[in-house]
């Protein structure tokens, strides 16, 4: 898929390829470095060029591994910030 970008830039090459993930940082390579400071998950579907389907299971993945939070409302969804990898 012409979209995914290599895992040295971000993503798999193709949606059979595989990662390996084994530290926040990895996991914050998953995040589009065009996110706004807060966004929700219809931003983030946007700049992953992702359905909103996957964004929303993706983030859920990503707030279960503390690598974003959540940290309001905007009317009915979400507002998700990167959380400060511990070092």
């Amino acid at each position: 898929m012409d979209r995914l970008k290599d895992w040295g830039g971000k993503y798999a090459k193709s949606k059979n390829d595989e990662l390996r993930i084994d530290t926040i940082a990895d996991y914050l390579k998953l995040l589009p470095d065009t996110l706004p400071e807060q966004f929700t998950t219809k931003d983030y579907a946007k700049c992953a060029h992702i359905q909103q389907k996957y964004a929303t299971t993706g983030l859920n993945v990503l707030l279960e591994t503390q690598t974003v939070k959540r940290v309001g409302k905007l009317g009915n969804a979400y507002l998700y910030e990167k959380a400060e990898p511990d070092i």
